[in-house]
């Protein structure tokens, strides 16, 4: 009985709520959201709602392409970040900043990888284009550096300090200069510059270590690169790093810390014919042909680099560096020695002294004329 009851109740509900008007159930509505507004409660308004969201940033291929071209530079793949910039300019899409931008990352990276001549031909025409670019001027002095042109790299790093005088990698760069004339102490003075700017800098450390090895200041020279050995975060130039430490760590004399240092990269030939080479720059030519010796014996056909070294040591005899001694300047010294070539005269500077006197360095010690873009 119950059950019927309920049944016929609701069928009596059903027949009155059709004869509700449809007005009402609008009204209604409408009366429960002023209710419902009144309560500081209603519908999101999507269009507001979701302005107020931060959005998803969705990059564009060539932002990509940038970020992979950048970390690959930051890692030391020139390489590959060369390829990333080659598509970059070769899609000839972006504003004239980004363009600008991807032809100085060509640039560099083909400087980076030794492409000298190609590098100063980017540089060249990136120059005359925009000529207010820093960035652009001092990528142009490297590549000058990188040719051997002393003189108009002088000149170009000259002019990017008269307009900051902070650029650690002009400053560095003009620390190289100064060193491949001999002129260790005025190096030593744009190093220490640099650092005040870039403090720990492993590149700026790595050349403070090799300047003052090459004025048989061996203790200040470990010391600098030691300490650019740790605070280098990329692993291709901490290798490089290291084995200039092993190169000093032998031409001191202490061969056994050389041995140790380098046979973390290299072993059998390899290792021989490397400390073959720190020997014959420490004076000890007799040790010299020993590992060279043994580094033949391991590799006679493949090992080739034993044989020039060999005969080096056999066809030239030990010269003697010279001797300066390092007393940083308190003050920059002057570039008019670099923007200029000097020519021996019979009363000589200390400067043009030094200068005329200067052995070429060996191709194994490597300065670095900057970090990997991006450190």
């Amino acid at each position: 009985m119950i059950f019927v009851f309920i049944r016929a109740h609701a069928r009596a509900m059903a027949k009155r709520m059709k004869k509700i008007p449809l007005a009402l159930f609008l009204s209604t509505a409408l009366s429960l959201s002023a209710c419902n507004s009144i309560a500081g409660r209603q519908w999101l308004d999507p269009d507001v709602t979701f302005a107020s969201v931060p959005q998803p940033t969705i990059k564009g291929i060539n932002d990509t392409q940038e970020e992979m071209a950048k970390e690959a530079a930051t890692n030391g793949d020139f390489a590959r970040a060369g390829q990333f910039y080659q598509q970059l300019v070769g899609s000839q899409k972006g504003t004239p900043e980004q363009i600008v931008r991807y032809k100085l990352g060509l640039a560099d990276a083909n400087r980076r990888m030794g492409n000298t001549e190609a590098a100063l031909a980017m540089y060249e025409e990136l120059y005359t284009q925009n000529r207010t670019n820093l960035d652009v001027a001092e990528g142009r002095g490297l590549a000058l550096m990188a040719s051997g042109k002393v003189a108009d790299a002088g000149r170009a790093f000259s002019e990017v300090l008269e307009r900051d005088k902070r650029r650690w990698r002009t400053l560095n760069a003009l620390g190289i200069l100064f060193v491949s004339k001999n002129m260790v102490p005025e190096a030593i003075a744009y190093y220490t510059e640099a650092l005040s700017v870039s403090p720990d800098n492993a590149a700026v450390l790595n050349n403070v270590g090799l300047s003052y090895a090459i004025d048989r200041q061996f203790e200040r020279g470990l010391a600098a690169l030691e300490h650019g050995s740790r605070t280098s975060k990329v692993p291709s130039q901490r290798k490089q790093i290291d084995l200039n430490l092993a190169l000093v760590a032998g031409v001191s004399g202490n061969m056994d810390i050389a041995r140790e240092i380098a046979s973390k990269y290299y072993e059998g030939a390899a290792l021989d014919n490397n400390l073959g080479l720190y020997a014959h720059l420490a004076k000890d030519d007799a040790l010299a042909k020993t590992y060279l010796n043994s580094a033949l014996n391991q590799s006679p056909t493949y090992y080739e680099r034993a044989w020039e070294n060999l005969d080096a040591i056999n066809n030239t005899g030990a010269s003697e560096s010279p001797e300066v001694k390092v007393a940083p300047p308190t003050k920059l010294p002057k570039l008019d020695v670099l923007k200029t070539p000097t020519a021996p005269k019979k009363k000589a500077s200390k400067a043009s002294a030094r200068e005329a006197t200067a052995e070429p360095l060996p191709p194994e010690v490597a300065f670095d004329e900057e970090m990997p873009m991006g450190n």
